[in-house]
């Protein structure tokens, strides 16, 4: 339903340094430029992403980011940056909720 770029993340890739950091909501996409310098990282965060499950869904999911030609990093001189994503994220969409009638006082 979101995504957004939250730079008070302690693992925000650019960290503190000056950058320029775009979001496109309707095609749930995040990107960010370096304007000077670079950053050494073993992990990092872009953006995140909140997910809602639709009324129907049950079971379990596995939720990760698309690895393909629009997920890249680049350096100072647009050369390629190796980018290795993690394990997916596994989502489990139950119903427990049950309804209860409310028993009303008499006051």
């Amino acid at each position: 339903t979101d995504i957004v770029i939250n730079k008070a993340l302690t693992d925000y890739v650019f960290g503190r340094a000056n950058a320029l950091e775009a979001v496109d909501h309707q095609q749930m996409r995040a990107g960010g430029v370096l304007m000077e310098g670079g950053r050494s990282f073993e992990s990092a965060s872009v953006a995140t992403v909140t997910l809602r499950a639709s009324k129907n869904a049950a079971g379990t999911f596995q939720v990760n980011v698309a690895k393909g030609k629009e997920t890249f990093l680049r350096d100072s001189t647009a050369a390629p940056i190796a980018v290795a994503i993690d394990q997916a994220a596994t989502i489990t969409v139950t119903n427990r909720a049950t309804p209860h009638k409310r028993k009303r006082s008499g006051r």
